[in-house]
């Protein structure tokens, strides 16, 4: 997922749980088919599935390690049947035991882990949004700035009998609003949401920097009349918009 120059990386179990899940049955019945075959050897057996476990917790969190914990619990017992052969033994009932309280305690943390994620996710999202409203007032106060201006600059010529030059200034009060309705609706022609970024590309999309909004200046009246108005520096800036994107 390319982010500008840089390119997001996601672990692949988290990225295919569904293979993630495939291996770690495929580790637990390697393990199963070895202990069948070295009843001698099952303790050993245990205590190495503990990678198929621990796969299961990262990738499911708290869930899938307990259930993978219980798995091995569940064969450690199995193997225990008199009918079965030689028995686990007490350091094999300790590692299957270690096994449950491996996968609750590396799944209770990974889940922490993306709670945490996704409460940063929401505070970029909200401060992103906040930085957009910011914007979006301070250019509203510019462009009642510009309209109020024009139009006193044009009472002013027509009290000065000037018709043609308040006419122009009209005109061009509503050429700049076409223009500015014109850059909005381009930009948010260009701002589809991008729910495929994760928290981190969000943020540095949103955070990516655009035009300073200029404050108003002190209205001279002869050089309004003179230059007539243009779109602010606020609502010129928003071709490069701040976007508050989805989590």
């Amino acid at each position: 997922m390319p982010v500008g120059e840089r390119t997001v990386i996601a672990p692949w179990f988290r990225d295919r749980p569904a293979w993630a899940a495939i291996v770690a049955g495929a580790l637990i019945a390697s393990g199963g088919a070895v202990g069948a075959a070295s009843p001698h050897q099952r303790s050993l057996v245990v205590v190495l599935l503990a990678l198929p476990v621990a796969l299961l917790a990262v990738t499911f969190g708290r869930a899938g390690g307990v259930v993978g914990g219980l798995v091995g619990i569940a064969l450690a017992a199995t193997w225990s049947l008199p009918a079965l052969g030689a028995d686990v033994g007490a350091s094999g009932w300790a590692a299957a035991g270690s096994l449950l309280v491996l996968g609750a305690l590396l799944g209770q943390a990974i889940d922490a882990l993306d709670a945490s994620d996704q409460r940063a996710c929401h505070a970029e999202a909200e401060r992103a949004r906040l930085q957009l409203a910011a914007r979006r007032h301070a250019e509203a106060v510019e462009i009642n700035d510009l309209m109020v201006q024009s139009v006193a600059v044009a009472k002013w010529s027509l009290e000065a009998g000037d018709h043609r030059r308040a006419m122009e200034i009209l005109d061009e009060i509503g050429e700049a609003g076409q223009r500015l309705v014109s850059s909005l609706l381009r930009e948010a022609a260009r701002a589809p949401q991008r729910p495929d970024l994760s928290a981190a590309a969000q943020a540095r999309q949103a955070a990516k920097p655009s035009a300073a909004v200029q404050p108003s200046q002190p209205w001279d009246p002869a050089a309004a009349q003179a230059h007539g108005p243009d779109l602010p520096a606020g609502a010129q800036a928003s071709q490069d918009p701040i976007q508050p994107l989805p989590c």
